[in-house]
């Protein structure tokens, strides 16, 4: 990858020792021979105290903000994180392919997904693996740059100022934002709060980047003016735009939907396997990024059709009574989890939804939740199983059949008396809700917190 003298040349750092090294690590447990190894100090933890640790691992040098006695190669800066962010800038003005930003406040993981499933018609892809989408995963992400044509970077902030920090370090050559919603509404302040902070991504393009709107949003016109002089494309299922989808058609199973692909260049069928309309939007992002890398239609249909769910994102589980389980649950906020109440209402059956609490939504938090019970309950929901206090408004704007429980298991419990092979449940909730918890008793799985 590169010497820790060049390293140390480019930080303006003292350095003791030389090695090269091949990848960057932060994690002991993550140490291969030959990493480098950068001590983070946290709220709870210090990596330096683990240095020597990373050492007996396998680790050739270690990036610190103070000397440690330990027999490794050390470069010397003021804040290892800053440190880290400047590296992965370092290492991303070398990469020669193409690279993706993706933010939005729902969506980014799926359209990742389908983004990485389009590019591969380009050579190899690199995406983001797992929630590494902040001021640490994003520069760990832009650090595993090697010789791939084409790598797919995922942004989450809950405060404005993130995305721009991001755009900055990995100058993205197309950006993206699939939606701005009631999202990180704490950190935002409002749902414009959420709209501009997204549209940092586009504010900080490079000069000959392409923006890349979704018309649908009542943002998009901030958007196109964030994007400036760059080149821009639009996508839309209800508005005009460049690239848009006719025909929607839900799968029968419920597992996808069907629709025909309209871009500049052409027109192709699409069977998307990912369910609800939400998904063809997510679905319309993905095409317009590459027609903006003159990619043809049947080649983004093609890639559209290859790709994987993301899991506990709208995954399909089998509940140990034979009902079908829409597994969520992964994350949540109220657009999102409108748009999964929206398929969960399209499929036979009695339906019902298992609701942890949405986080970071402020003051409006208890009437978010409220508005969404009263939600499930227009749309013909036949139950609402909500999990703790926040959750609570939920079943009680759902009323009759609306049911508030204080652990995973017993709502889990109390949810399976009521499932047989007729019934459907959809399980949303934020992170912190551990609403896989709850999937994982209801299908009969032992992988607690696998997400």
């Amino acid at each position: 990858m590169m010497t820790l003298t060049e390293l140390a040349r480019a930080l303006s750092a003292p350095l003791r020792g030389e090695a090269r090294f091949n990848r960057v690590v932060i994690d002991t447990r993550a140490v291969q021979a030959g990493d480098l190894f950068v001590a983070l100090r946290g709220e709870r933890f210090d990596g330096h105290d683990f240095v020597a640790q990373a050492r007996a691992a396998g680790a050739v040098a270690a990036l610190v903000s103070r000397w440690v006695d330990a027999d490794i190669p050390q470069l010397c800066v003021a804040d290892t994180l800053d440190g880290l962010q400047r590296m992965a800038a370092l290492w991303r003005a070398r990469f020669a392919g193409t690279v993706i930003g993706v933010t939005g406040s729902n969506g980014k993981t799926t359209t990742k997904q389908l983004l990485a499933s389009v590019m591969r018609a380009r050579g190899d892809v690199l995406a983001t693996q797992g929630n590494l989408n902040n001021h640490i995963g994003v520069p760990l992400t832009l650090l595993s740059l090697r010789a791939q044509a084409t790598a797919v970077i995922e942004m989450g902030a809950n405060h404005l100022g993130e995305i721009a920090t991001l755009t900055h370090l990995a100058q993205p050559d197309v950006g993206v934002i699939t939606h701005a919603g009631d999202a990180h509404l704490e950190g935002f302040g409002s749902r414009e709060g959420v709209a501009r902070g997204k549209g940092e991504l586009f504010a900080g393009l490079r000069a000959q980047g392409t923006a890349v709107i979704n018309a649908d949003d009542v943002y998009a016109g901030l958007w196109k003016t964030l994007a400036g002089a760059r080149a821009q494309i639009a996508f839309a299922l209800e508005n005009s735009a460049d690239v848009r989808a006719t025909d929607v058609q839900p799968l029968a199973d419920g597992s996808g939907s069907t629709f025909t692909l309209h871009t500049p260049s052409g027109r192709a069928d699409v069977r998307l396997p990912l369910p609800g309309r939400h998904n063809v939007l997510n679905a319309l992002a993905a095409a317009a990024c590459g027609v903006a890398l003159n990619l043809d239609a049947a080649t983004l249909a093609e890639g559209l059709a290859r790709v994987d769910a993301p899991q506990g994102r709208l995954t399909w589980r089998q509940s140990q009574q034979g009902a079908r389980v829409m597994d969520d649950s992964y994350n949540a906020n109220p657009s999102s989890l409108r748009a999964g109440m929206e398929v969960l209402a399209s499929l036979p059956g009695r339906r019902y939804l298992a609701l942890g609490a949405m986080k970071e939504l402020g003051d409006n938090a208890e009437q978010l939740h409220q508005q969404a019970g009263q939600t499930a309950r227009a749309l013909g929901l036949d139950g609402v199983f909500a999990l703790g206090d926040l959750a609570a408004h939920a079943a009680r704007g759902f009323g009759d059949g609306g049911h508030v429980f204080a652990t995973p298991q017993a709502l889990a419990d109390a949810l399976g008396a009521k499932l047989d092979a007729r019934a459907v449940v959809l399980v949303k909730g934020s992170r912190a809700s551990q609403m896989e918890r709850v999937v994982a008793a209801l299908v009969g799985s032992t992988s607690e917190g696998a997400h």
